[in-house]
């Protein structure tokens, strides 16, 4: 935790340092208008009121954001990845039977609350009732497999069916 605010004052150090330069005034002014004015003022001797008409450097300005910049990613690197804290510590499972304690009656959060909606828990419910059946499915479907012939059986039928045809077949010359 010392890192992070250690990390912080130097940055905001940096900054104090370094982005007064971005304000600097330009040594020629941007308009004519502004020339005009400054010079009429230095005539008139009102050097306080042109000091107002300052404008900032654009490349004090382009500085200035190239060095924010540059510290924002310094920072970044600096402090590296961090597991996100928002939310819950723990993310709920796909599949659930029982409500957890954070999610009991109406007013929690993912329950289903009006009519036709269907929340994880329910959808989990609804689709456990169809475990018996798969399991029926499944050892049908495991007794086909054991009951195929293996792979050298199909070879060797395959190999019977191709010399029986070269007994009957005539080859062109």
């Amino acid at each position: 935790m010392v890192r992070p605010v250690a990390v912080a004052l130097v940055l905001v150090g940096a900054c104090a340092l370094l982005l007064p330069s971005a304000f600097v005034p330009c040594k020629a002014p941007s308009h004519p208008a502004v020339a005009a004015t400054r010079f009429r003022d230095l005539q008139t001797g009102s050097a306080a009121e042109s000091a107002a008409a300052v404008e900032p450097s654009p490349s004090g300005a382009a500085a200035a954001a190239s060095l924010a910049v540059a510290l924002g990613l310094f920072a970044g690197l600096l402090v590296g990845p961090q597991m996100a804290s928002a939310g819950g510590s723990q993310a709920l499972p796909t599949f659930q039977l029982s409500y957890p304690p954070g999610l009991q009656g109406i007013d929690a959060a993912n329950s289903a609350i009006e009519k036709g909606e269907i929340d994880f828990v329910t959808r989990s419910r609804i689709e456990a009732l169809g475990f018996p059946q798969g399991v029926k499915e499944f050892k049908v479907d495991d007794a086909r497999r054991r009951a195929a012939p293996s792979k050298a059986e199909r070879g060797e039928k395959e190999q019977q069916r191709i010399e029986d045809y070269a007994k009957t077949a005539q080859i062109l010359p």
